[in-house]
C-alpha cells in the first residue's frame, strides 16, 4: 500500500506536493520552516494546489488553478 505525505504551505494551507514515502512516520522528516508535511490517512485524498483545512484536503478552486495557469478559462463557442 501507498503511504503519502502531504507538503502543505504553512503561510496559504495549500499543498504544494504530495510524496509517497514507506512508512507515515517519516512525515516529521519532511517539516519545514515553509512547509508542514501531513499524512494522508486511508480514508483522505490531497489534491496538489488543493487546501488543507486542518482535518481535510479540499479539492482546489478553478478559479485558483486559472489565476496560476493551470487550467486555462473556458471560452465561449461563437456560432
Amino acid at each position: 500500500m501507498e503511504n503519502k505525505i502531504a507538503l502543505v504551505n504553512k503561510s496559504t494551507n495549500r499543498v504544494e506536493n504530495i510524496i509517497i514515502v514507506s512508512s507515515l512516520d517519516d512525515a516529521p522528516n519532511w517539516e519545514t520552516n515553509t512547509f508542514s508535511a501531513i499524512p494522508v490517512q486511508e480514508n483522505q485524498t490531497a489534491y496538489v494546489y488543493g487546501i488543507w483545512d486542518g482535518n481535510d484536503f479540499q479539492i482546489p478552486e478553478n478559479e485558483y488553478l486559472i489565476s496560476i495557469g493551470i487550467l486555462n478559462p473556458e471560452v465561449p463557442k461563437e456560432n
